[in-house]
């Protein structure tokens, strides 16, 4: 074979192989798009199941807090009424009227403390006050007039 020859054949072959590589870019591209198109459809679809299942555990989380917040409460207010129940049996009127005078009584001697203003109340704790036809019979001392 002369040198035109295989120079000739090896052209053709280089042609061959170009028309191949193009062809064969026309018939992959379009399958890799599908390919390429599909791994971001389940790449969205499993970032947005990792969304919704935080979201989820967010909510029943929230949900499990105020529950047990509520188990809390509950509890709470059972021993606040056991210990109001408790005090109501053991206290009388007349305990508690005790009590009150020797705290009266332990200001009256502290320093600084000398002074108790008591104002009296009925029977619901309102303070009494004198009524208003009796208030003008009630001597006012006057203030002495400095000139």
């Amino acid at each position: 074979m002369s040198d035109d020859t295989k120079l000739g054949c090896a052209g053709v072959g280089f042609g061959l192989v170009i028309v191949v590589a193009v062809a064969s870019l026309f018939f992959v591209q379009p399958m890799y798009n599908v390919w390429a198109q599909k791994k971001a459809g389940e790449a969205k679809l499993a970032e947005s199941q990792a969304s919704r299942q935080v979201l989820v555990s967010e909510a029943q989380a929230k949900a499990e807090a105020a529950k047990l917040l509520g188990e809390a409460e509950l509890t709470r207010a059972n021993y606040a009424s056991q210990a109001a129940a408790k005090l109501s049996a053991e206290l009388s009127p007349l305990y508690i009227q005790y009590l009150w005078v020797a705290t009266q009584e332990k200001m009256s001697d502290s320093p600084g403390e000398s002074t108790i203003i008591y104002i009296p109340t009925d029977k619901m704790g309102i303070p009494v006050t004198l009524p208003v036809t009796e208030a003008g019979r009630v001597a006012t001392p006057s203030l002495p007039n400095k000139r």
